[in-house]
């Protein structure tokens, strides 16, 4: 599936994404806990979300007292993300393949959670080196690890992501473009990969 049809997907499903908000909001706080042990995230932190959807982790990063900023490719999904947050948080609509509207080293974190498994590796890469570009300390990626799930394994198939290939190569990947990956096992199917 090209990114453009990807977007478009994600602009469609953007109102059903929108229904589990609340449920995702649910997930961060134990997964930033995690996070927080490895990664300093004192209050006022410069933080930007790429492919922050409809704002469920940046929400969560804003009640932590972190300076965070949104961004994402569907304009349908930044939709509910102002609706959600009640445009208490910058959020900024980019395109793919293009620089973020932001100087090198802007934020101390970056993150990207569940992006990265549905890009082509040539649009990962791309991933990877404009996240390194924007983050002074760290670039963290919540996604899937190498535990497989038929459920899981059913819904990206359709959702028509490259989440075969990133399962199997994206500590590989990540190492290419990153001196140092920490692999730290989540819940479930769900790990950090801390990149330095």
């Amino acid at each position: 599936m090209t990114i453009e049809r990807h977007i478009r997907l994600f602009d469609i499903i953007a109102p059903v994404y929108g229904l589990f908000f609340k449920y995702q909001r649910r997930m961060f706080p134990q997964t930033l806990d995690v996070l927080a042990a490895h990664v300093s995230m004192k209050p006022e932190t410069a933080v930007l979300d790429i492919g922050c959807g409809t704002g469920a982790l940046t929400s969560v990063l804003h009640e932590r007292g972190l300076a965070v900023t949104g961004a994402d490719a569907s304009a349908s999904m930044l939709r509910q993300a102002k609706h959600h947050t009640k445009n208490a948080i910058p959020f900024h609509l980019v395109r793919p393949g293009e620089a973020l509207p932001f100087a090198d080293k802007t934020f101390s974190l970056v993150v990207s959670s569940f992006v990265a498994h549905g890009l082509t590796a040539p649009h990962r890469a791309g991933l990877y080196r404009e996240a390194k570009r924007l983050a002074k300390d760290a670039v963290v990626f919540i996604d899937y690890g190498k535990k497989r799930n038929i459920g899981a394994s059913i819904i990206e198939f359709f959702e028509g992501g490259d989440y075969f290939n990133f399962r199997d190569n994206a500590e590989s990947e990540m190492r290419a473009h990153f001196s140092s990956v920490s692999v730290i096992p989540l819940r479930g199917l769900t790990v950090l990969y801390i990149c330095r």
